[in-house]
């Protein structure tokens, strides 16, 4: 079971400001004086590592006494350290020029090293020191973009000009390792990277500035002068749960979702045996922090551990405006109404502490104002209870139309809380999965999924049951990919012409589909009900407001019902609503006509035997099989593995069902969701199904054939 931590409370604390003259929320000079000793007003960033028994400090975009050739306005500053013991401070030494202030470094041949082009990370190899640089700055305070990342070397320290080697990442052709936090790693620990053997750089990119999820490369150690040699993090294979590489920085697939990352920093934490992750947002504000067992993930979902209100950053050593309230006197000259600002949350890795259980990390944070860095602490303990990527109920399962093949999206509660979003490459010849993203607060239950025509190239739309209660959520598209919700579905007129209440009393596996009813396509909801029968709810897609609304509830003779399923066919005009419903192990069938009348319960039966010993969810298509479209039908048996049924809907009247036809049947399915693909021709039958707490992927070719592949794990174990 993955394994995660737990922020502790209130133990974020600032041990010393780290660079300037004065720490004014104390009172007191800095331990470096940096001012005094080398010319040095304020800086930020402060990525560090390890270089000939030195722990080296790269600060960005630095303020001079007075600036000249040595330090132009703008530049950048590096320092050094070989204190062993953070919480007596640290005492930095600066790179210095001829005349004794501090050094900005350059690289040649020449690149712009002006505001946001600032040495990114570093790290030490072949007795060599590599730093990576950011270069090519928009020319915008407001929105700056950092166009491009180098890597570079330097044989003495920094002291002369670095060496460019070449563009690590381009953000005008999709470059998404623009900043970065680069990792020493034994091969042989790491497991399943691209060399079994030797040493290996991983690498932590993020893209564009501030507006970035996290991606993955990795680079031979012994090669990592040649980029040629890279490899990026495209996705895991099905079956194998193995990390898929490829050579082509577009394959690079997000780590998870959060695009609002810019400044960051990972480490293995040795204490805990977890990889960790800080950085800056804005929702939820403050620095964040993630875990994840192995590079790519699954990552934690996110948590703050420095809330600057919260936390004492504020009124203390950042600076509030003063328009705000008047409560510290911590500001840069002339800046008592400018906001500080937490950023640059930079882990140092030889200072972690803690024990199997605990851990204590230190970490570099900027604040703008005062324009200057602090050195932080903070401790965490690892959750007694386990991760939250085990996932219950059912899986919802479509192909979108993300991507040119499009993609294919899973939902599905997490059983500690909240909904995981998974994606399938689909452009990729290796249809790698993606790590989840974690979205909405709350226990749910089940789960139903579409895309929608609102937006483009349309919302994900999800209907969830939370108890006895259902709530909506939607993911808007491009850029943000944002999710919104969940809230509770709320029926115009229920007690009343002029009441609204909230949906309640169901149970079960609600499902969603959107209709040919309207002009923009209406969303129906069908959902057992706890007193019996089957609700059934619209949202008028045409009307202001985009109201739902209650239709008649139905199948009330078949009394309680466990789960159904939903489709529009070709029947009829627009066309007829179908519905399978479990009662108990049995199945029931059930249609609306074009007259809004609902036919039925009648038995569900197939080669004139009625079905039984079936367990949790039904899950229907029309297929493209067939001329007028055969209905294909998925269901997990009492006994393991899962029914599958067809409609013959040439055969009219009659329209007999075939089956059933067991498949996988040494494994329990606990539910599934199935739909036909655009693979093949007419398409592949596709499940997903929830096997204990994680998923799989089977599916069957379009003929002739017709054989079930699978079932293949794709999430965590």
């Amino acid at each position: 079971m993955p394994r995660r931590l737990i922020y502790i409370t209130g133990s974020t604390k600032k041990i010393c400001q780290l660079t300037g003259e004065c720490d004014r929320g104390r009172g007191q000079f800095t331990t470096s004086r940096t001012e005094s000793r080398f010319g040095l007003v304020g800086t930020d960033l402060g990525s560090s590592f390890e270089h000939d028994g030195r722990l080296y400090f790269l600060f960005g975009d630095t303020v001079a006494i007075n600036h000249n050739p040595f330090r132009p306005p703008a530049g950048d500053s590096i320092a050094w350290t070989r204190d062993t013991d953070p919480e007596r401070c640290l005492r930095l030494e600066f790179l210095t020029a001829p005349d004794g202030g501090y050094l900005s470094p350059s690289v040649q041949p020449h690149i712009s090293l002006g505001p946001f082009e600032v040495p990114l990370a570093g790290f030490s190899a072949h007795g060599k020191m590599y730093v990576f640089f950011s270069t090519d700055w928009n020319g915008s305070a407001d929105n700056a973009l950092m166009g491009r990342s180098v890597l570079t070397w330097s044989s003495d320290g920094g002291q002369t000009p670095f060496h460019y080697l070449y563009d690590l990442s381009v953000l005008k052709a999709g470059g998404r390792f623009i900043n970065l936090s680069p990792v020493i790693m034994d091969n042989a620990v790491v497991g399943d990277l691209p060399d079994r053997d030797g040493q290996g750089l991983l690498l932590w990119g993020s893209g564009t500035y501030r507006k970035s999820d996290p991606y993955l490369a990795y680079l031979p150690l012994r090669g990592v002068e040649d980029r040629g040699n890279l490899r990026y993090f495209a996705g895991i294979e099905a079956g194998t749960r193995r990390p898929l590489w490829s050579t082509d920085e577009a394959d690079a697939m997000a780590l998870f979702h959060h695009p609002e990352i810019g400044e960051f920093s990972v480490i293995w934490n040795q204490s805990v045996g977890l990889w960790m992750m800080l950085y800056n947002a804005g929702n939820p504000r403050g620095i964040n922090f993630r875990v994840a067992e192995r590079p790519w993930g699954p990552w934690s979902p996110t948590a703050v551990l420095f809330d600057p209100w919260t936390d004492g950053g504020y009124c203390h050593f950042m600076h509030a405006n003063w328009d705000n309230r008047v409560c510290d006197f911590v500001y840069d000259p002339g800046q008592e109404m400018t906001w500080a600002g937490e950023y640059g949350p930079y882990m140092i890795s030889r200072f972690t502490q803690g024990d199997s259980r605990t851990t204590t990390i230190y970490f570099v944070m900027s604040t703008w104002n005062p324009y200057n860095t602090m050195l932080m602490k903070s401790s965490l303990v690892l959750d007694p209870t386990g991760a939250g990527t085990q996932l219950s109920g059912n899986p919802a399962l479509i192909q979108s139309r993300f991507g040119r093949k499009g993609n294919f999206e899973v939902v599905a509660p997490v059983a500690s809380g909240g909904l995981a979003h998974y994606w399938r490459n689909n452009d990729n010849p290796s249809l790698p999965w993606s790590a989840p993203t974690f979205f909405g607060a709350g226990q749910f239950d089940a789960v139903s999924l579409i895309q929608s025509n609102f937006g483009s190239p349309g919302n994900l739309e999800v209907v969830a049951r939370a108890g006895d209660q259902l709530m909506s959520l939607w993911r808007e598209g491009p850029p943000g990919f944002t999710w919104h919700g969940p809230y509770p579905i709320v029926v115009e007129g229920a007690g009343g012409p002029c009441s609204r209440r909230p949906v309640s009393g169901v149970t079960g596996d609600p499902a969603l589909i959107q209709s040919r009813y309207g002009a923009q396509g209406n969303f129906e909801v069908i959902v057992p009900l706890l007193s019996g029968g089957i609700a059934h709810y619209f949202r008028d897609n045409d009307a202001s407001g985009l109201p739902w609304k209650g239709a008649p509830v139905f199948a009330t003779s078949a009394g309680t019902i466990a789960a159904v399923t939903l489709i529009q066919s070709n029947f009829g005009s627009p066309g007829n609503l179908e519905v399978i419903a479990r009662a108990g192990d049995r199945l029931v069938f059930l249609w609306r006509d074009s007259s809004l009348a609902w036919h039925g319960p009648f038995p569900f039966v197939a080669d004139g035997r009625e079905v039984s010993g079936v367990a949790s969810n039904p899950s229907l298509v029309q297929s493209r099989f067939g001329v007028q479209g055969n209905f294909e039908l998925v269901v997990p048996l009492a006994t393991g593995g899962f029914a599958f049924f067809w409609r013959d809907n040439d055969v009219q009247p009659g329209l007999p069902w075939h089956g059933p036809f067991g498949m996988e049947t040494r494994t329990r399915f606990e539910a599934l969701s199935l739909i036909q693909s655009n693979f093949d021709d007419p398409g592949n039958l596709e499940v997903v199904a929830r096997i204990g707490d994680q998923l799989a992927h089977s599916w069957r070719d379009s003929g002739p054939n017709f054989l079930w592949n699978g079932p293949f794990g794709f999430t965590s174990p």
